[in-house]
């Protein structure tokens, strides 16, 4: 009997994305194993550069943004045929949009729809969003609507900077079959943040790298090359960055640092830039896709990424920059925050510093720009951690076989009961 394929419908916020090709690799990588894979993206890609892999994907893409919602009688109508025998469910949420007067849950519900009508006439049998904002509230009333199975992946700023009242998270994690997140302290995040029985149910996946694209360094390194790769947002530190590099300048150290991104902190950092007087050894060099990125990181003496805490509590989870770095076998200079001591453990694979000390990064950065003996050593130990623990074969893997569990017929967890800390608790709690 021939093994019914796998068809997964991937909700987004935005489809291709520059700073997201975790999410373009794991689909890819899912597709090589026979999975089906259509994608919801909420808005249309807006940057005008993409990833060279961008190629490779057969999946089809739907994008939500071009629905006129005020119209939605037409459009949904249309395709109503795979949700009658669903209606009630749709109409169940309707009516708690309209008690509510919350047109935008009603927006939602019918988006929703709509992805929970595409879902059932292509035979979709689990439904997965990135983040734990709109794409997984738009997962959980699709999953509603057409019975089908949810989950979601959380990341960073999705946990971090929204209230989880906002977001609807408590009832997406009493409904979703696994809640599935990036890093250890994410999940202890999480866990903190609501029931301590659901501790079980958040399941920890790293983001992987192809390590079969990563096979070794093709061309020359270049002596003293700094790159650091991300958004220039402030959760990314880039100015302390600039501080460090005139540290180094100052003490008359040979090196060039290229930073490769671009974001909404561009033009302050080019001010400070300037300020500092970096014109000759940083280069502010703007976005690039990710083979013109890898490139650059080939070329390394060592990386760096400085992740810090914004204002609003973003901060990195796991950035893709440093795992790429990592399967290269780069060495990194980054911060103690988050996850990245889960990706670098300091004095093995690079160097960890407290964020926000532009000396103490300094420091770091000299040592592994003038220590080759011990570049050699960290790069060694990099490859082996990519291999252990960031090989996107083995953790699509590990994906698929969650997204499987529906097929074998595995009892869904009812009855959780789910509740939002209160942060007085929360003080209390760690005090202990």
């Amino acid at each position: 009997m021939k093994k019914e394929r796998l068809k997964v419908g991937y909700i987004v916020k935005m489809f291709p994305r520059l700073s997201e090709t975790f999410i373009l690799n794991e689909i890819l990588e899912l597709e090589r194993n026979d999975v089906e894979v259509t994608i919801f993206s909420i808005k249309r890609p807006n940057e005008g550069i993409f990833h060279p892999q961008l190629s490779e994907l057969k999946a089809d893409v739907f994008y939500l943004d071009e629905f006129d919602l005020r119209k939605w009688p037409s459009w949904l109508g249309k395709i109503w045929t795979p949700l009658r025998d669903r209606q009630r469910d749709f109409w169940e949420l309707m009516d708690e949009a309209l008690s509510e007067v919350n047109r935008i849950k009603s927006d939602q519900v019918i988006l929703g729809a709509w992805i929970a009508s595409q879902a059932l006439s292509r035979g979709i049998q689990r439904l997965h969003a990135h983040f734990a904002t709109l794409p997984s509230t738009l997962a959980y009333y699709a999953s509603r609507i057409s019975g089908i199975d949810f989950s979601f992946t959380a990341h960073a700023k999705d946990i971090y900077v929204y209230p989880f009242s906002e977001t609807l998270m408590l009832e997406k994690i009493a409904a979703v079959t696994q809640l599935i997140t990036v890093t250890e302290f994410n999940r202890d995040f999480i866990a903190e943040r609501t029931h301590i029985n659901l501790h079980d149910k958040v399941v920890v996946l790293h983001n992987g790298v192809d390590l079969e694209a990563f096979t070794g360094r093709t061309g020359e390194i270049e002596a003293g090359l700094i790159v650091a790769v991300g958004r220039l947002v402030p959760k990314k530190g880039f100015a302390t960055l600039l501080h460090a590099c005139a540290v180094l300048k100052e003490r008359g150290l040979k090196f060039r640092c290229v930073i490769i991104g671009d974001g909404s902190e561009a033009e302050a950092l080019q001010e400070l830039h300037a300020e500092l007087n970096l014109g000759d050894v940083v280069d502010l060099y703007g976005p690039a896709h990710s083979g013109e990125t890898l490139q650059w990181i080939q070329k390394a003496t060592v990386t760096c990424l400085p992740c810090t805490t914004a204002e609003d509590n973003n901060i990195d989870a796991l950035p893709t920059a440093l795992l790429e770095s990592l399967a290269y076998g780069v060495p990194a200079v980054s911060t103690t925050i988050s996850g990245i001591p889960e990706i670098i453990e300091s004095g093995v694979e690079g160097f960890l510093v407290p964020p926000d000390e532009p000396i103490e990064l300094a420091d770091k950065l000299e040592v592994l720009l003038t220590d080759a003996q011990l570049r050699e050593t960290f790069s060694k130990n990099c490859r082996s951690k990519a291999e252990q623990e960031f090989d996107i074969k083995k953790n699509v893997a590990r994906l698929r076989e969650y997204f499987s569990t529906s097929l074998r017929g595995a009892p869904a967890e009812e009855g959780v009961c789910v509740r939002e800390v209160p942060s007085e608790e929360l003080a209390e709690r760690r005090q202990v």
